[in-house]
């Protein structure tokens, strides 16, 4: 009915519009029937356009109208001063105003950070605004990427009489809008087009989560000091998700939301039931013009409303026609032009098409937008091909001008025998024309020499390259002829004893030529390495480093690509500093021998952030993992195997640490992706499969999560054999979900097995054999079988201190199982001199404050709570706490610390101190869980238990019907 009503009003304001006074009042009489309110709203926005331009308004129809009408609101002015503090927040100054309130520069006491703070203005106190407000810090809370401004915290603040809404988010130190940092940096087209592509991609991640910004413009599209995008102010935002829309969202009578030079034209009629994310992608095809041609398509912030309103949903964008739209030209052109099709359906249908077809023009491939006919299709092959098509022509040019100089020199040589025959005297002239042609051709016979002993250098060279080529060749082709059934005498041979056979003979054979040597010693190295021949392995790769060292020197690409390939190894066999030392090496060398675009530096930035992972090192892993991320999207594209592997693991480190719906969201995309680029039994599918498995695993879906691993195991069998290292780690986690829905026997059954391969393959110290030790002593226990689980507990315990260190998070971990264990067996303060000396270690080691330090006294309270040593977990539980909140604040450990905690403040009676940090946890952990994750249960349980103690059985019973 509202949005009838406001369609009507919009429809009549724009036809009485075009009449002059004295037929305007007749025709509102006859239009508005009789209907005060109509006629009203009508004269309100006709008076508006009288005393207003578009460029002087934030939200023009609602504004312009009340100013007209005399209405500032609520009467009041907004807050005279800058407050001391709002909220946990400290202010220092103010940072600017907008249409819904002012921002401050604020600081955060813990964590110890600078944000900026958005109050309300208290002349928008109206109950819709407010709720626009609060909706606001709803949509950012939603929003985590690495373009869009994080939201920290909201709330409510009081001063005097009247309270404002406020909240919190990232602060950006000398950020600039998009279109002023191009042109304080003077960027090239390329170079804004890449940061365009930044835009989209966190616009198309605001649609994904149901959210249509509606405000896209320069100045909520920030650039930082590091050159990285942000996009800001959600504030006129409006979600998809229909129950958010109803709740939150009826916005005021004829009112248009969002800043008008950017609007689309369905957005100008002021249906809000009838916008979606393609009102921002034509406000992306506005930014986008304004980046290429410095100047808007239309400038609506000198006219009337009514005019500004016509020309928004009419008028065509004018085609580039000055130099200061050189930019504008040919696929941009067409591509700019797309996104702001007056009709939405003609558009691109989401912010992703458009910054896919900007990228098929960075990288010079026919856009989507453009018909692809075949002389398109050539001329844009011309363009990516440049150096084939000019040596094309270049000889098509040599050999039309040989042409012509042959038949000048024909002509002139005939004309020399005519004038001789005719004129004696011409004869003297002809000798020397002669002489003059001699010594000429002798120069160019010098010429042609001085090619010849190039091209002879050049025919050596290549001889040499096929040399070692055809060497090589006929290498690979005897391997495999010595296991042809006529030379194997019918024996079935496996891949690894075709290697064992021929790896000795690679320096015998090839002695004079190191870098066939070389060559194959790599390949050699790794395919060892793919069938978990790990010793075999080091001893091809090292030889290979070896070689290209003495070949090239130890600043060569290939040098480090070699150490590459060893520090992968070393990460494999768990010997982390050693892989660290040669990863690190490899990644700096290659920066500066090849560049950060290259694929072998992007490759090793992977390599070297999967062991900043396995070292308990979330943050450095994360902030490398992303940068290889970029770069591979970059130039390599976004299908390439080294993009989608590096995907995989920072996917692998969010599941661990940080953001499990991110990484749910990414395992289900690279599934996609790996299942149609590579097939259903390519390794990295089945990769992509089995963490998708452990993911929904810790949503709480165990029937996918089984039905999954069980698809995974039949395949790695099927691709890596029965004992390869990735298959017992596929039976592993296969049964680790048997366990959970009480499957032990056939658990037990897989364990057992995987631990004598991988014993036998690996070596007990080998963290995979550590692992698996740990899962088998799990389901012991379950099935009550004491005695052989502890034995298990303590050799996985003390093996995996010598093997990591007692700094490793690992270690806590298996000391954690083994204290369950005397717990389950009557024995509940056994392991505390263990969790001391650990304890006390790391105080040693890496200091007091630091987040393994705290993390063994955490697991230490924990033991001293089920003791009922309530007092001495408390002394434990708030370092803990308050160094993982600076440190970690986005891990769901640190939340999960924070409900522990929260639970023994309640057992203590300091109800008022529990109840806030059982309930913010809470909402983190369901956020990131899901309401069925056994760890929300289990804080859902201790709130239950808290208003039970504290008798408020009100809340008792609510929280019990939840």
């Amino acid at each position: 009915m509202t949005t009838n009503r406001s369609s009507r009003v919009k429809q009549i304001f724009l036809e009485a519009f075009e009449l002059d006074e004295k037929e305007r009042q007749s025709f509102l009489d006859k239009a508005c029937e009789g209907d005060a309110d109509l006629r009203s709203s009508v004269d309100r926005l006709l008076a508006a356009d009288r005393v207003a331009k578009t460029s002087d308004l934030e939200n023009p129809i609602l504004d312009a109208a009340a100013h007209a009408a005399g209405d500032t609101g609520d009467g009041v002015t907004d807050p005279p001063r800058v407050p001391d503090r709002i909220g946990p927040f400290r202010i220092e100054r103010i940072i600017g105003t907008g249409g819904m309130g002012t921002v401050y520069q604020g600081v955060q006491d813990n964590p110890r950070r600078i944000v900026a703070v958005k109050v309300m203005h208290e002349r928008l106190r109206s109950k819709s605004a407010r709720r626009r407000f609060e909706y606001e810090s709803a949509v950012l809370a939603r929003l985590r990427h690495p373009a869009i401004a994080q939201v920290y915290a909201a709330g409510t603040h009081t001063e005097g009489d009247h309270s404002y809404p406020y909240f919190a988010m990232e602060y950006l130190p000398n950020a600039l809008p998009i279109t002023d940092y191009c042109k304080r940096s003077n960027l090239g087209a390329s170079e804004r087009l890449i940061l365009f592509e930044q835009v989209c991609q966190a616009v198309h991640h605001g649609h994904q989560k149901g959210i249509i910004h509606r405000d896209i413009k320069p100045d909520n599209v920030l650039v930082d000091s590091q050159g990285s995008v942000r996009l800001i102010d959600f504030g006129v935002a409006r979600a998809i998700d229909a129950d958010i829309v109803a709740d939150t969202l009826l916005t005021g009578h004829g009112q248009i939301i969002g800043t008008l030079q950017y609007m689309s034209p369905e957005q100008v009629e002021s249906d809000t039931s009838d916008i979606d994310t393609r009102a921002d992608v034509y406000a992306l095809g506005m930014l986008l013009y304004e980046l290429l041609t410095g100047v808007l398509p239309y400038d609506v912030g000198k006219i009337g409303l009514a005019e500004a309103l016509r020309v928004i949903r009419y008028q065509a964008p004018p085609r580039s026609k000055s130099t200061t739209q050189a930019l504008l030209r040919g696929d941009l052109e067409t591509i700019t032009f797309k996104a702001l099709e007056k009709d939405r359906s003609r558009r691109y249908q989401s912010a992703e098409d458009l910054r896919r077809d900007i990228d098929n023009y960075l990288h010079m491939r026919p856009i989507a937008a453009r018909p692809q006919s075949f002389v398109y299709q050539l001329r844009v092959f011309a363009r990516r091909n440049r150096g084939i098509v000019a040596s094309v022509a270049a000889l098509l040019v040599f050999l039309v001008a040989g042409s012509i100089f042959v038949t000048i020199q024909y002509l002139r040589a005939e004309s020399a025998r005519l004038e001789a025959v005719l004129a004696r005297e011409a004869e003297e002239d002809a000798r020397r024309q002669a002489e003059d042609q001699r010594r000429h051709a002798e120069e160019e016979r010098n010429r042609a020499q001085d090619e010849r002993d190039r091209a002879t250098e050049a025919r050596a060279e290549a001889d040499r390259r096929r040399t070692e080529a055809v060497a090589i060749s006929d290498f690979l082709a005897e391997m495999l002829e010595s296991v042809a059934p006529y030379r194997a005498t019918g024996e079935v041979v496996t891949v690894r004893e075709i290697l064992d056979r021929v790896s000795d003979r690679i320096d015998q054979d090839f002695g004079g030529t190191p870098g066939v040597r070389a060559s194959l010693h790599t390949v050699i190295g790794g395919t060892y390495m793919s069938l978990g021949e790990y010793p075999k392995a080091e001893h091809h790769l090292r030889r290979s480093l070896d070689l290209q060292r003495s070949i090239h020197g130890d600043a060569h690409p290939d040098t480090h690509s070699s150490r590459m390939n060893l520090g992968n190894l070393c990460r494999l066999q768990s010997r982390y500093d050693i892989a660290q030392v040669l990863l690190e090496q490899a990644v700096q060398g290659l920066k500066e021998s090849v560049g950060e675009a290259d694929e072998r530096t992007i490759e090793a930035m992977n390599e070297l952030a999967n062991v900043y992972a396995d070292r308990s090192r979330p943050e450095e892993a994360k902030q490398l993992y992303e940068q290889a991320v970029f770069a591979a999207r970059k130039h390599l594209g976004d299908e390439h195997n080294v993009t989608l592997a590096t995907r995989n693991n920072l996917a692998e480190l969010e599941l661990k640490h940080f953001d499990i719906d991110r990484a749910e969201s990414e395992f289900r995309e690279l599934l996609d992706i790996r299942t149609r680029v590579n097939g259903d039994s390519h390794p990295e599918t089945i990769t992509a499969l089995n963490n998708l498995a452990l993911t929904q695993r810790e949503r709480g879906d165990q029937d996918e999560s089984e039905a999954l691993l069980r698809r995974v195991a039949e395949a790695a069998e099927r691709v890596w054999g029965e004992h390869h290292p990735n298959t017992l780690t596929s039976h592993n986690n296969l049964a680790m979900q048997l366990a959970t829905t009480g499957q032990f026997d056939e658990a037990e059954r897989l364990l057992r097995d995987a631990l004598d391969a991988v014993e036998a393959r690996l070596g007990s110290r080998n963290l995979r054999s550590i692992q698996t030790k740990r899962n088998l002593a799990y389901f012991l226990m379950r099935l009550r079988k004491y005695d052989e689980a502890e034995t298990l507990y303590m050799d996985a315990y003390l093996r995996q201190r010598d093997v990591s260190g007692i700094e490793h998070p690992e270690v806590l971990i298996s000391l954690n199982q083994l204290h369950e264990l005397y717990s389950a067996t009557d024995r509940p303060t056994q392991a505390e001199p263990m969790y001391l000396e650990i304890l006390d270690k790391r105080r040693e080691l890496l200091g007091a404050d630091h987040v393994e330090t705290v993390a063994a006294g955490f697991h230490l309270a924990n033991l001293y709570r089920e003791n009922g040593r309530l007092e001495d977990a408390q002394k434990l539980y708030a370092p803990a706490v308050e160094v993982w909140m600076r440190e970690r604040p986005d891990s769901w450990r640190t939340h999960a610390m924070r409900a522990a905690w929260g639970a023994s403040l309640m057992e203590l009676g300091r109800y008022e101190e529990a109840e806030p940090m059982l309930l913010e946890t809470h909402s983190e952990l369901v956020r990131r869980f899901g309401e069925q994750n056994r760890m929300v249960e289990a804080n859902r349980w201790n709130i239950i238990e808290l208003y039970k103690k504290w008798e408020k059985p009100e809340k008792e019973k609510a929280w019990r019907e939840r």
